[in-house]
């Protein structure tokens, strides 16, 4: 086996081996107002693949991973993870998860 193809960067380490990690999960839930019953639950994943200047990496990943921060605290934020490759540390993954609850329109 050799080593994964990226790997999470922030301040906390994973129980995965080989992979330095963040935890992605929001500490929002649903609205306290909406019910099982008028709500339509939609959910987004978004991938971006960026390649950054090796003279720019510290200062993006220093940027990003604030980033994601703020964006893990907002609503509807499931997980919003930093991936750098292993073997191309210049090459970066976003990946974020959004879910939101829709009300259905009454009857």
């Amino acid at each position: 086996m050799g080593s994964p193809p990226g790997q999470l960067i922030g301040p906390s380490p994973s129980a995965v081996r080989g992979i330095r990690g963040i935890s992605g999960f929001s500490r929002h839930g649903w609205a306290s107002n909406a019910d099982a019953s008028s709500c339509v639950k939609l959910a987004l994943a978004l991938t971006v693949h960026l390649e950054i200047a090796p003279e720019h990496i510290d200062g993006f990943k220093k940027v990003m991973l604030r980033h994601a921060d703020c964006s893990r605290n907002e609503y509807g934020c499931l997980r919003f993870d930093v991936l750098q490759e292993a073997d191309a540390p210049n090459k970066f993954t976003l990946y974020e998860f959004l879910q939101e609850c829709r009300r259905l329109r009454g009857e």
